[in-house]
């Protein structure tokens, strides 16, 4: 998503003739054509790629479509907020298509790309098979050995790392346990310290649902009020109509206001609207 303005850009500079590095032809006795037309198309398709997923997104958050239709507005409208369509089921499908851009774009108008190879194995195939092109966001499993082409986030990377360490050491600190039988204690001493253990860890239980009880019927009437302020804030001033989807207070100042985040504002204002 955030690469595609980058992509517009690098195209712009090679819609001359031979800036793609392709084959010259001489000798032809027809004047060449003074821009690469098949550059041009695919800056055109970027474009219309971005605005069909900007309008499906908007027509299903009940957003306003954005003003600024360029592919850097485009692209920095659908970065904004990842959190929703990462939810959907058609996510794949968007993350496959704004991926063959790229493809498309560097055999149009090929760059020197570094392609760092990861270690570890991918979180959903295993394989090790995960890369990471230079200015990417994501990781990819490379389908080109085999990878399944899922696309991971550093931090889901190095979280999926840490536990395949954490479950090494802890099947190796078991493996030294079980070498060392001796080193258990008796199995009286074991049962007394479980059924003490199992004792306080039920009581514990039976303390934090009595205290989660008394917090929700504690906090059930000022969340009901507070809920209330924020459809008041998102609701129109007087005399404007609400198709025009203007509001007393933005989504985003009552966030600030709240601390609650802007998709949890505009579910609360949708909840009011949907009864």
């Amino acid at each position: 998503m955030r690469i595609t303005p980058t992509l517009e850009r690098w195209l712009s500079y090679h819609v001359a003739p031979g800036s793609g590095g392709g084959p010259k032809v001489s000798g032809s006795r027809e004047a060449p054509v003074p821009i690469r037309l098949d550059v041009l198309d695919h800056v055109a398709h970027i474009e219309h790629v971005l605005k069909s997923w900007v309008w499906l997104i908007a027509e299903h958050r009940g957003l306003m479509y954005p003003s600024h239709t360029s592919i850097t507005g485009l692209a920095l409208w659908l970065a904004q907020d990842l959190e929703w369509p990462a939810a959907r089921p058609w996510i794949s499908d968007m993350c496959d298509e704004l991926a063959g851009l790229r493809r498309t774009a560097h055999a149009l108008a090929p760059w020197r790309v570094q392609v760092d190879y990861l270690t570890g194995p991918c979180p959903s195939c295993d394989l090790r098979a995960l890369i990471q092109v230079a200015g990417e966001t994501y990781i990819e499993c490379d389908l080109r050995v085999g990878g399944c082409n899922s696309l991971w986030t550093g931090q889901e990377y190095h979280r999926r790392v840490k536990e395949i360490a954490d479950e090494h050491q802890a099947t190796t600190m078991l493996t030294m346990a079980r070498r060392h039988p001796g080193r258990l204690p008796p199995a009286e001493q074991r049962a007394e310290a479980e059924r003490d253990l199992q004792t306080v860890a039920e009581e514990y239980a039976k303390a934090k649902q009595a205290a989660d009880e008394a917090y929700q019927r504690a906090m059930a009437e000022p969340t009901t009020r507070l809920h209330v302020a924020i459809r008041v804030a998102a609701a129109p001033p007087e005399g404007v109509p609400a198709a025009e989807k203007k509001s007393l207070v933005t989504r985003n100042r009552i966030a600030e206001i709240t601390g609650i985040p802007v998709r949890v504002v505009q579910r609360i204002v949708n909840e009011d609207e949907a009864s």
